[in-house]
């Protein structure tokens, strides 16, 4: 089978970078997501890729950028 052309860009790795406070501690799913107000049912997999979009997209507006900028050249 061919190769589906994807980019990944770790959430995590944002959320470290942009909330500085959750460097080394802090920066896992459910506590984002009550950092950011968002309420999921954890390890229900749609519920946690949900929280996982509204996680990014907080962290795009809190920090200026756009998806592009967190793609490594």
């Amino acid at each position: 089978m061919p190769r589906i052309p994807i980019t990944w860009i770790d959430s995590a790795a944002v959320v470290r970078k942009v909330w500085p406070e959750y460097k080394m501690k802090g920066y896992g799913l459910a506590n984002m997501a009550d950092v950011i107000n968002y309420r999921f049912k954890h390890h229900d997999a749609l519920e946690d890729a949900q929280a996982a979009g509204y996680i990014m997209l907080e962290a795009l507006t809190l920090s200026g950028t756009t998806l592009s900028d967190w793609i490594p050249q």
